[in-house]
């Protein structure tokens, strides 16, 4: 069973242990108000790029300038491997 990390409006948080589908409402002991669980997610490295500091990589920018290109080059591979061309 997961482990979330839950929030109430007031900001107060809480770990607590829940099935990963659950109806069950889980009150703040501090406040009284509802908890809901607290976006999280891990750090995931897509395809080797490193995470941008607020720019994108030299590599995403390649990719970005040319997905015309690459979309259309794409596209007749697989246009040919089906017989479509």
């Amino acid at each position: 069973m997961p482990e979330y990390l839950l929030r109430c409006k007031n900001g107060h948080e809480r770990w607590v242990w829940q099935p990963m589908i659950t109806k069950q409402r889980v009150i703040c002991v501090k406040c009284g108000s509802r908890m809901w669980r607290k976006p999280q997610a891990p750090a995931i490295n897509w395809n080797g790029l490193k995470p941008s500091q607020g720019e994108h990589s030299a590599e995403f920018q390649h990719r970005f300038n040319n997905i015309d290109r690459i979309r259309d080059e794409t596209d007749a591979k697989y246009r040919k491997r089906d017989g479509n061309d």
